[in-house]
């Protein structure tokens, strides 16, 4: 059962599996009222977060058949640009993009190589790889260069967005995505 910690009171809200198997948005802590957003997927609790609706960032990716890691990732990303933890934001989805091309069998390398290869490979377009790697600069150059900068609102919610773009395009859409399917299949058995 999923058991996310409040970040104000520290206490732990008990979320039953029949309401909460899959579940994203905002939990109420009963005894001090406030809210943490989380994000469930068959009953394994991914992110837990305080902060405006970060969840809103990611709702047009739950029809796609994204990786529970790699959705993780992505909802991190939105949660800490919700709290304007920027540079964490770029991060973030570095590691969704990195993950989600070696799903699609893309060599593991720097992910300007890897997004070159995936281009090479048909896996993403011409424009969306000219996206990534713009998207790519930020991450690089706000987090990991060796002189840093600061990465702006408007670059991490870039990064974020262009980032979502390469998941839906590798990661096709479908009526019941790998982590709805158990639910669906349990709903379809009902006496």
């Amino acid at each position: 059962m999923p058991e996310p910690r409040c970040l104000a009171c520290g206490k732990v809200v008990d979320l039953h599996l029949d309401t909460y198997r899959n579940y994203q948005g905002a939990v109420t802590y009963p005894d001090c009222k406030a809210q943490t957003n989380v994000v469930i997927r068959q009953g394994e609790l991914i992110s837990s977060f305080a902060g405006t609706n970060w969840g809103a960032f990611i709702e047009d990716l739950a029809s796609h058949d994204i990786p529970v890691p790699i959705l993780g990732d992505i909802a991190e990303a939105a949660a800490v640009l919700s709290i304007n933890a920027l540079k964490s934001c770029v991060v973030m989805c570095g590691r969704a993009m990195h993950g989600a091309l070696i799903e699609k069998s893309i060599p593991d390398e720097m992910i300007g190589s890897m997004l070159r290869k995936a281009k090479a490979a048909g896996v993403i377009t011409e424009d969306l790889y000219r996206a990534a790697i713009a998207a790519n600069y930020f991450r690089v150059t706000g987090a990991h260069a060796k002189e840093l900068r600061e990465v702006s609102q408007t670059q991490a919610l870039l990064t974020l967005e262009v980032t979502k773009d390469v998941l839906k395009h590798i990661f096709q859409q479908t009526p019941f995505p790998a982590w709805q399917q158990d639910q669906a299949s349990k709903g379809s058995n009902v006496s």
